[in-house]
This record gives structure tokens, C-alpha cells and sequence, in this order.
């Protein structure tokens, strides 16, 4: 079938799974790549179809999967179906008519519908949908507007119980705090959008994760859910909103802790949360760190505290949101179920720490606090429940790292001694791993190498993104973008090594090729620096090079790398204890906790 479809320079580069960089080079290079058809001199657009033909003829088009050929399908088909969103939205019904045995409707283009028959006989409908979400979100550049980071959205279920709750999201945008609760438990789920489009999304993702819900077209203005009463709000409403409301809504009934200034749009959404909560439900929303402290907001400010409808404020790291270089606050809220103030406010500033890693550390603290109604010492770095007497001043200023004052500095004895004997330990570990790594050079003779692309082919191996499957004990995880990307063996397959950025997940087949040998060679520097795309970042694995050697030589190489990797693991295990235990020390010394 013949198609008029058109890509972007940032598409063909997804593609090919290389960086823009890449794809400016090859219009340089070869003579013979495909001249733009459309869109302006800074952001052409290309032909799909000579686009692809000129990937395959020159070996840089990557081994595909049926997730990729339905998206390479969608893009054909899109002068049938319209946008790509549109195309999105209409696989998104046909996969939702297909998970309920039903025929969908409207029928989408023959190609495209074998494409999708194919997909879902590898994975689910939901997660078919998932993957295609995500290239949508990608290729309109808009996820930090009306997508809320997956590892935050899970923080921010955790942080209130949804287990078989009413659970609202009055600014859902695609679903994803919504989809994280439905993951959490929640019975049933209600959601609203100004935006059409968005709302259709997330009922077609909802109706894939198979809970009950509603998602509704709304606004401040438009509150589609004015008569509900839910046990848990969670929210990320858009940041500075210019026209929310304030002229028709100055009078409205949600306004019961002062109306929100004109400037102060964010504290209308927190009002709003409230207001449809239950009495004794709980609400999360993230907010800029400027509504902790804007003069114009004081009043409001001060209400929420003193009727205890604000219970707590999450400073965040940078990057664990958007807009990514600010501290992203959250608000944990209460709509009081009985008169009375409480005595504190849980503050806690997290803004220095690595994220994701202390979502878990953000999640036990609140926890213990609600759990015991203080704060436990064993969080006094980054914690602290604030007498109200001391909040309720002219500023009404909350922002967290202000509040917590000298004891952000104080060091529990115990916890320093524990991981100085932790350090202790991996130090003594380290001469024994040493000593066990090869480190005489031997001769030898030159071993002649295959590509992973041929191994493939071969079906020694076979490549997918590591986001599409179920891992498992003995799948090689590569880093594929950065400086020094690294390869390692899934050896428990409930904790998958971590790893930074994207990565490309090999299987071998343990019988022909041994992972530990496959992990070491692909990722060495000669192979990062040969198999890498025209000089970018970005490692195709395709491309790398091993050693072609029977499977008994093999492992006796992949027990020197995996010796390796465990040398490697303890010695970055022991930098970052001695970090936080320089880091402890000083502060200790310098708030007096520590010393003479």
C-alpha cells in the first residue's frame, strides 16, 4: 500500500534509534538520502516510505517487534485514519473491543488491523496501548503538560491509602495518576480534562486496566463531578492557569478556606480537592514551590491550617517533575472530619536528595507519621512536624527547608554507627575481589568476531526494549545512551539491576550463548565506540562485535566479567557510603551534634 505519509527529522531518528545529530549527518553525508517534501527549511519532513527504504538499504533500520510494526503501520495508515493521535485513539478502541471480545467500531484499515492481531498475541492489549501512548506522547513533545512522571504518580498513590477507594483525578490529562491508583487497588475511579482528546485517551487506557470508571470533559468552571464525595483526591492541575475562573466562580461554594486571589490559581485546585472530598478523606496534589510562600496566598494559607485541612508539604528533588529544575511541592491534605486544629505540620525536604531512590524513604516517613501522630527521630535530617505556633506568623511561609532549621543537621548516633561498620564491611571485602581479577596480560592470538545483528539472525539471541518485557534470570540489560554505557546480568529476576536512561534487554539462548560473556563484550569501549551512531551517545547493539567462540570458552570469560561486575557493584557501593558518611560527619561537627 502506498502511503503520503511524512516524518520529522526527530521521527526518522527514532527510527533508527540514533540521536538528531545522527540524522543531520546522513542529509550531509549521502548524497543519495531523501530529499524533504514538506514542513519549513529549520523542521522538514520526509517521505515515510523512502525514509524506510533508505534505512534498510543501509543496514539502519533496527530488528524490529510487532509493537514497532504496528507503530510503522499506524504511520502508513495515518492518511486513512487521520493524526496520529487519531490513530492512537482508533487502535486504542480497537484493542479495548478486542480485550472485551467485541467487534470494534469503527473498523480501522485491513493493515492496520492484522498489525494489531499480531501485537497482542505477544502482550496484552493494555500494554499494546501503553507503548503506543508513549510514542504519542514523544513525538508531540507534550508529556510534562498532560503527563504526570510514572515514578511520581506511584509516590503519589502511595502516600494515601487507595485500596478499594473512590479514587478523582480533576485534571487527569492522559490517566497516569488515575492508571497508578487503578495498579494500587482503587475500586472505582473518576476522571475530568478540559481537553476532549485527553479524556478519550484515558477512558480507552482505563477501560484497558479493567477497573470502573468515569472521565469526563470538565474544568474549574465546568465541574463535572459537583455532587460527588470520594475518598481520595489525587492531582497535578496545571501550573499558573491566567483565566481559571476567578470572576464567575468568586462566589462558589468550594471556596470554604477564603477565595483564592486571582494569582492564585493552584490554591483554587487544592479547594476544589478538598471540597470533593469525604469527611476524613485525603487528597495529594503537586504544586509549584511558590504557593508555600506567595504573599497573596497568606490568607488562604492560614485557613487551611487552622481548620487542619493541610496535614503535610513534600519539598521534592529536582527532575522528579516537570518543570524539572524546580522542587516540586507536595501537598497532603485532610477535609476535617471534626472540629479542632492539629498541632503540627509534617514538613519534609527532600529537594537534595536522588530521585527516584527516596520516594521509598518519603513514602515510610509519612507513613510513620500518620501512623504514630510524630515525627520519628530516624528522619530528623530531612523531616520535621512544625508546632502550628510556629507557622502562623505574618508570612505563613511553608516551605520546608526553612522550618527545618539546625536539626537538618543533626546526626543520629546509631544510624552514623551502623553505616560506618557498613562501609567497614564492603572495604574489607574489596581485596579478596581484587585479588580474584585477572591481571597478568597474556598473549593471544586474534579471534574473529560476529555482530549481535548476526546472532540475532541466528536466533542466539533475541533484542527487545527492556520497557516491553517481563525480565528474567539470565536477560543482559543494556545501558544504551551515555559516555560509558554498561551491560549486566538479570540475576534476580524480582530486582533487575538498575540502571541510568534507556535500555535495550538481549536474551540469549543459554545453551549456545553465555550472558555473562555477551554482557562483557558488548559494552566494552572498542564496541561503545564502533557500534555507536556517527559519533552520537547513543549505543546500537545491534552493531556491537564478540568474540565467536564455542560456549565452554565463553564461560570461562563470563566468570572473569562476572567477578568483574561484582568488584564493580562493591566498589560503587563503598563511594557512595563514604559520601554520605563524610557528608554526616561534617554536618554532625558542624551543628555541634558530633565533637568535643
Amino acid at each position: 500500500m502506498q502511503s503520503n505519509a511524512e516524518v520529522t527529522a526527530a521521527d526518522i531518528a527514532r527510527l533508527a534509534g540514533v540521536g538528531r545529530a545522527a540524522v543531520s549527518n546522513w542529509r550531509k553525508r549521502f548524497p543519495d538520502f531523501p530529499e524533504p517534501v514538506g514542513g519549513t527549511p529549520t523542521s522538514p519532513t520526509f517521505p515515510l516510505v523512502a525514509v524506510e527504504a533508505w534505512l534498510r538499504a543501509n543496514d539502519r533500520l533496527p530488528t524490529s517487534t510487532p509493537l514497532d510494526d504496528l507503530l510503522r503501520v499506524m504511520r502508513h495508515t495515518v492518511a486513512e485514519v487521520g493524526p496520529i493521535d487519531e490513530a492512537v485513539r482508533g487502535v486504542g478502541e480497537a484493542l479495548l473491543a478486542a480485550s472485551q471480545s467485541r467487534t470494534p467500531t469503527p473498523s480501522l484499515p485491513a493493515e492496520l488491523d492484522r498489525a494489531i492481531v499480531t501485537a497482542i498475541q505477544d502482550v496484552s492489549p493494555a500494554q499494546v496501548f501503553e507503548f503506543l501512548l508513549e510514542r504519542l506522547l514523544d513525538a508531540q513533545g507534550k508529556r510534562g503538560a498532560i503527563a504526570t512522571p510514572q515514578a511520581l504518580a506511584e509516590l503519589m498513590v502511595r502516600l494515601v491509602d487507595v485500596s478499594g477507594a473512590v479514587v478523582l483525578d480533576p485534571a487527569c490529562g492522559t490517566g497516569w495518576l488515575l492508571h497508578a491508583a487503578a495498579a494500587a487497588g482503587a475500586d472505582r475511579l473518576l476522571g475530568q480534562d478540559i481537553n476532549h482528546d485527553l479524556v478519550v485517551l484515558t477512558e480507552v487506557r482505563l477501560g484497558l486496566a479493567g477497573v470502573a470508571h468515569t472521565v469526563q470533559q470538565g474544568s474549574l468552571r465546568d465541574d463535572r463531578f459537583a455532587d460527588a464525595a470520594v475518598d481520595v483526591v489525587v492531582c497535578d492541575p496545571p501550573f499558573g492557569q491566567r483565566d481559571w475562573g476567578f470572576d464567575e466562580l468568586t462566589f462558589d461554594s468550594r471556596w470554604e478556606y477564603e477565595l483564592p486571589p486571582r494569582s492564585e490559581p493552584e490554591l483554587a485546585w487544592v479547594q476544589h480537592a478538598l471540597a470533593r472530598l469525604k469527611p476524613g478523606g485525603h487528597a495529594v496534589v503537586l504544586l509549584p514551590p511558590a504557593v508555600a510562600f506567595r504573599p497573596a496566598g497568606r490568607r488562604v494559607r492560614n485557613a487551611l491550617l487552622r481548620r487542619g485541612a493541610l496535614r503535610g508539604i513534600v519539598a521534592l528533588p529536582p527532575g522528579a517533575g516537570v518543570p524539572a529544575h524546580l522542587t516540586l511541592h507536595l501537598w497532603l491534605l485532610r477535609r476535617p472530619d471534626r472540629p479542632g486544629t492539629p498541632r503540627d505540620l509534617l514538613l519534609v525536604d527532600a529537594s537534595r536528595s536522588e530521585w527516584p531512590g527516596c520516594a521509598e524513604t518519603i513514602t515510610e516517613l509519612v507513613a510513620a507519621y500518620q501512623a504514630k501522630g510524630e515525627m520519628p527521630p530516624e528522619y530528623s535530617e530531612i523531616a520535621r512536624a512544625v508546632p502550628l505556633l510556629d507557622l502562623i506568623d505574618d508570612e505563613i511561609d511553608l516551605t520546608p527547608v526553612r522550618h527545618l532549621g539546625h536539626d537538618a543537621g543533626a546526626v543520629d548516633a546509631v544510624a552514623l554507627r551502623v553505616q560506618r561498620d557498613e562501609l567497614a564491611s564492603v572495604i574489607a571485602t574489596l581485596p579478596d575481589l581484587l585479588a580474584g581479577l585477572p591481571d597478568v596480560p597474556t598473549a593471544g592470538s586474534p579471534v574473529r568476531s560476529v555482530a549481535v545483528a548476526d546472532l540475532i539472525r541466528d536466533g542466539q539471541v533475541t533484542l527487545h526494549n527492556a520497557g516491553e518485557m517481563i525480565v528474567r534470570e539470565g536477560d543482559v540489560l543494556v545501558q544504551t545512551v551515555g559516555a560509558r554505557p554498561r551491560a549486566t546480568v538479570v540475576t534476580d529476576a524480582s530486582h533487575p539491576p538498575a540502571q541510568d536512561g534507556p535500555q535495550t534487554l538481549l536474551r540469549p539462548d543459554p545453551d549456545r550463548l553465555d550472558p555473562w560473556f555477551l554482557a562483557g563484550f558488548v559494552a566494552r569501549a572498542t564496541n561503545v565506540r564502533l557500534s555507536s551512531s556517527l559519533g552520537t551517545s547513543r549505543l546500537d547493539v545491534r552493531r556491537a562485535r564478540v568474540p565467536h567462540l564455542p560456549l565452554d570458552r565463553q564461560r570461562e570469560y563470563g566468570v572473569w566479567f562476572e567477578r568483574l561486575d561484582v568488584f564493580d557493584h562493591a566498589v560503587r557501593q563503598m563511594s557512595s557510603l563514604s559520601t554520605d558518611v563524610v557528608h554526616h560527619i561534617a554536618e554532625g561537627l558542624a551543628t555541634g551534634t558530633l565533637g568535643g
